[in-house]
């Protein structure tokens, strides 16, 4: 009899790997969040774990629903709080397409630039939907498309402040990492110097 993790982290990772649109899949399980990550026809996706305590699971299953967290882990709440956070946003934008659009736009712009994830100090997907959505709350009136908006008036000073800030925290990252290579370099000199002076 196998578990509800074999299943997902065995049993659902080998349905995967034997499809065509498939590729690159790995199980990251001691992770915070323990995830299933791969590629689906080149789009990366990431599909978190979660152990729910209930029986079965409807197709339409909300997450949103308070009875779902009822008992669960904190690992599954981790899991299950990144679905709740993007559903909860797109309640509060006034037009979902437009958000969508705006997003997609913000993520293609800082991973161009190398300024996109957490893992390297900057902001990271969820930081970008937040910001994003607070940008269509307060701009309702957002163009439609991606290019009426990155060409209209609302944006010119607002990107240019974004890119300022963006530019700030890249230099800011760089001196540190060249800072701690020079820290590195001198304490590994200091050391060459002792051991020289040590041997007769």
């Amino acid at each position: 009899m196998t578990t509800d993790q074999q299943d997902f982290f065995i049993v659902l990772h080998e349905i995967l790997a034997k499809r065509v649109e498939v590729s690159d899949i790995h199980c990251v399980k001691d992770a915070k969040v323990p995830l299933m990550r791969f590629k689906f026809e080149g789009i990366s996706v990431d599909l978190p774990y979660a152990q729910l305590q209930v029986t079965t699971v409807p197709e339409n299953v909300d997450i949103l629903n308070p009875l779902f967290l009822n008992g669960i882990d904190e690992t599954s709440w981790k899991s299950l709080f990144g679905v709740r956070a993007n559903n909860s946003i797109l309640k509060l934008v006034p037009d979902v397409k437009i958000f969508q659009q705006l997003l997609r736009c913000v993520k293609l712009w800082a991973k161009r630039r190398g300024v996109y994830g957490n893992l390297f100090g900057f902001f990271g997907g969820v930081h970008l939907a937040v910001l994003t959505a607070f940008v269509c709350q307060r701009n309702p009136n957002l163009p439609s498309s991606p290019h009426e908006y990155f060409h209209s008036n609302i944006t010119t000073s607002t990107s240019m402040k974004i890119r300022t800030e963006f530019c700030r925290g890249y230099r800011h990252t760089q001196v540190n990492r060249i800072m701690n290579t020079i820290k590195r370099s001198v304490a590994i000199n200091a050391k060459d110097a002792v051991i020289s002076q040590l041997e007769p």
